[in-house]
């Protein structure tokens, strides 16, 4: 009995994250206020002019991040710009910078990622995405003012879920969950295809 008032407890917790998710704000918001630079700061710390572009900074500089830097300087460069890379690894960080300029880029700043609200405050970033451990930084990324794209899993227990949705509550920003495969051109097609029919009633699809 124990066991399962236990159980259902923790159902009736996930049932109220979900409704709170459902009431926060989880789709993207184009606006964004600038923050202040800090008094007294060098011209290092002063946020930019707006632009049509939006500036992104990644937290985690593995090789998941590649896809993101290889989108942001190539086919939505007139769209983005990726002013900083995150990560505790320098080296990490010189590598995608190497590979960026390579491509024509501008290599973006080094950060620690220890130093992300500071940047996300000083240099006006709008979008953080965070291909990092699933549990860090987003909470620190929406209370500095930024929207946040994070792998999935969003997070790993109800604790740390309830926790990023306080935060977009308290900061109005927004949270993607990259399901890349659902964004996919050719996935997208063959939806389409399957939902008009031409190809009769689908009832099992094998996917690898």
């Amino acid at each position: 009995m124990a066991s399962l008032e236990r159980r259902h407890g923790g159902d009736r917790a996930a049932a109220g994250l979900v409704d709170r998710c459902a009431r926060a704000r989880l789709v993207s918001q184009e606006t964004f206020s600038q923050p202040a630079p800090p008094p007294g700061s060098g011209s290092d710390h002063l946020v930019p002019p707006r632009s049509n572009r939006k500036r992104y900074a990644i937290v985690g500089a593995g090789m998941r991040a590649r896809m993101y830097v290889d989108a942001i300087i190539g086919g939505h460069a007139d769209v983005a710009h990726l002013v900083a890379l995150l990560d505790t690894n320098s080296e990490r960080i010189a590598a995608h910078s190497e590979w960026i300029v390579e491509r024509g880029g501008e290599a973006p700043l080094s950060r620690d990622a220890a130093d992300l609200h500071d940047t996300i405050v000083h240099h006006g970033i709008d979008r953080v995405i965070i291909t990092s451990p699933d549990w860090s930084h987003a909470v620190t990324a929406l209370d500095a003012g930024a929207d946040v794209i994070v792998e999935k899993p969003l997070t790993i227990d109800v604790p740390g879920a309830a926790s990023i949705v306080a935060a977009i509550e308290r900061s109005g920003r927004s949270v993607t969950v990259a399901f890349n495969y659902r964004y996919s051109p050719r996935n997208g097609a063959l939806r389409e295809l399957i939902a008009s029919g031409a190809i009769g009633d689908v009832t099992s699809v094998h996917f690898e």
